[in-house]
Parts: C-alpha cells; sequence; structure tokens
C-alpha cells in the first residue's frame, strides 16, 4: 500500500478541511483466533494513536472480564459443547462492548478498541446490532487478524504460556492446554467474508494476516475517507513492519534458534 504522507500529533493544529480533527468516535472490533496477534496490534494501534494522535484510546478486553468474573481452570470453559461457559463468555463479551460505549458516551475515550474473538456471526451480528441501538453512531472498523504461519502461530502460544490464565501451571502444561483452546475456536470459527459486512453500519474492514506481513483493507462508506481516523489508521498501517513487525519477526528467528524446548505438535 502507498505511504500517507501526512501525520498526526498530540500538538498540531487540527488543519484545513477536510482532515480537521472530528468530534465523534471510532471503535475498532478486532476479529481472530486465540494467539492470532490480535490483542499485541491492538495494543500496538492503541499506543500509537495515544503518542502520536489528538485522541484518547482504551482497549476494552473481553478476556480481562472473565478474569475478573470467574476463576479459570482448563480450556474446557471455551469448549463450544460447554453451556454455561458459552453463556458466560457471551455475557463478558457484551460486558466489554457496554463498558466501551459508556466511557464513549461521556467522552471519556474517542477510540476504543472491542479486544475480543468475535469469531462468529451471531456475536458480530450482536455486537453492531448494540452498537447501532445505543445511539452514539460511531465509525467502526472491523480489524480481522489471522495467523496462516504454523512456525509464527507457534511463537505465539509459546508467549501465552505467560498469561495470567497460566500464572500456576508450568510451560508446557500451559501451551498444551492453550493449543486445546484454540481448537474449541476452530470448531465454531465462521471467517468474514463480504456479504456478512454488508450487513453492518461499517466504516471499513481491514485483514492483518501473519504478524503484519500483509493489511488488505477495503472501505464501505467513503465519507469516513475524510477522516483523521481513516489517515490515522493508513499511516500506522505503512510504518507498521518498520515500527513493530522487524522486531517481531527478529524475536521469532531467536526463539527458534535459542530455544530447546520447543513445541509439543
Amino acid at each position: 500500500m502507498a505511504s500517507v504522507t501526512p501525520t498526526l500529533s498530540r500538538h498540531d493544529s487540527p488543519g484545513p478541511e477536510p482532515f480537521a480533527v472530528p468530534h465523534d468516535c471510532l471503535v475498532v472490533m478486532l476479529v481472530g483466533l486465540p494467539a492470532s496477534g490480535k490483542s499485541t496490534l491492538a495494543r500496538h494501534i492503541h499506543q500509537f494513536v495515544s503518542t502520536c494522535t489528538p485522541y484518547t484510546s482504551a482497549i476494552y478486553n473481553a478476556g480481562d472480564i472473565r478474569r475478573q468474573n470467574s476463576s479459570f481452570h482448563t480450556s474446557d470453559f471455551f469448549n463450544p459443547n460447554n453451556l454455561q461457559g458459552r453463556m458466560d463468555r457471551e455475557m463478558y463479551a457484551d460486558i466489554n462492548l457496554h463498558n466501551l460505549l459508556h466511557d464513549l458516551r461521556r467522552g471519556a475515550t474517542q477510540v476504543g478498541f472491542l479486544d475480543a474473538t468475535n469469531t462468529t456471526i451471531d456475536r458480530r451480528r450482536r455486537m453492531f446490532d448494540t452498537i447501532r441501538a445505543s445511539g452514539i453512531n460511531p465509525h467502526v472498523v472491523v480489524l480481522d487478524v489471522q495467523c496462516t504461519k504454523p512456525h509464527l502461530l507457534n511463537f505465539n502460544i509459546s508467549g501465552k504460556a505467560h498469561n495470567r490464565d497460566y500464572h500456576d501451571k508450568d510451560y508446557l502444561t500451559a501451551v498444551n492446554d492453550f493449543k486445546v483452546r484454540t481448537r474449541h475456536y476452530h470448531k465454531v470459527y465462521q471467517p468474514i467474508v463480504r456479504d456478512e459486512l454488508a450487513h453492518y453500519p461499517l466504516a471499513m474492514y481491514v485483514r492483518v494476516c501473519n504478524a503484519g506481513e500483509s493489511f488488505d483493507n477495503w472501505s464501505l462508506d467513503d465519507s469516513f475517507k475524510k477522516t483523521h481516523f481513516y489517515l490515522m489508521l493508513m499511516h500506522f498501517e505503512s510504518n507498521y513492519y518498520n515500527t513493530e513487525g522487524k522486531r517481531y519477526f527478529e524475536a521469532v528467528e531467536a526463539f527458534y534458534k535459542n530455544s530447546t524446548a520447543g513445541i509439543a505438535g
């Protein structure tokens, strides 16, 4: 994608139309399987927004809601046949979105990242219905994060062994349990297609593959291209490899060079 020349700064003046800083807000809905890199990408964009733009930004992570409200034991919580677990996950997703919309409404943040798997059509439809019913009318961008290379996926999973779900587990137990979790999600995963997106009040769709090796996006709302939000996202995209991607791939290379434990199949 062509590089975007304009940059944003907290200290810059808004500039001339059509790129004046608007008095509106943005919701970035993450979509992706576990260990796809979506939370990492959300954190990178959040850091960029917070340090390089005039906007306030916050991440709303459904996993954090779950950890605050229930005790995690094993990946069985994510088994689609676990009815109570499924109901709880949907409830936590709803609470998470409610928190985001509440902060947008009261002006506590202008850019909110809805960080959850959102891997089913029913979940995504409900999220959009709730956003539409809120009356806030934010711009909504879907950020579809995918990891299709096994060696990258294994590296990402290795990092999950150190998250809060596994604070009392050894490395191999944590890694193997997380792999079972990903298999549970694959059973119900419904990839996004254009026909689905046509039914949503969506400003833009962005697909990111393999830690930024490729970006694919299309705008469903021409007016969105006249906002600072669009310019901000395009600037982040065009510079992502130099700011974050290169460091990630160096870490992957070092992991495989130095690791003796590896990851079981």
